[in-house]
């Protein structure tokens, strides 16, 4: 969804109350919806129901996320329903955004549902 430019920095533009505010958010609406999980070489894929209501929450979080992570690319799939039903956001960055995408692996363990794909 976006691009990075070899001039954008790896850090999070969010305050610490930010940060809170966020994570707040994303407990209540992302996070348990989250089913499973992939770590990628260069980011991490939650798998997510393909419910309207939930695509709906996971393309505002992208938004939201896309406003202080412009170094981390958000790809949402599919954008039509598949016949497995799953929603998957693949979330990627350049070197050195290892932790930040740490960050998005630790969310999916909160998740009581999830399974390691």
């Amino acid at each position: 969804m976006g691009n990075l430019s070899s001039q954008t920095a790896i850090a999070c533009t969010l305050t610490d109350a930010e940060t809170r505010d966020r994570r707040t958010l994303a407990r209540r609406t992302v996070i348990p919806k989250i089913t499973a999980y992939e770590r990628l070489s260069n980011g991490v894929v939650l798998v997510f129901e393909n419910a309207a209501t939930c695509r709906a929450q996971v393309a505002e979080f992208i938004v939201l996320e896309q406003g202080c992570c412009g170094f981390l690319t958000f790809e949402l799939e599919p954008d039509l329903a598949v016949l497995d039903g799953l929603l998957r956001l693949t979330i990627t960055g350049p070197q050195g955004a290892e932790e930040v995408i740490d960050m998005f692996v630790s969310a999916a363990l909160e998740s009581p549902h999830v399974q390691v794909a």
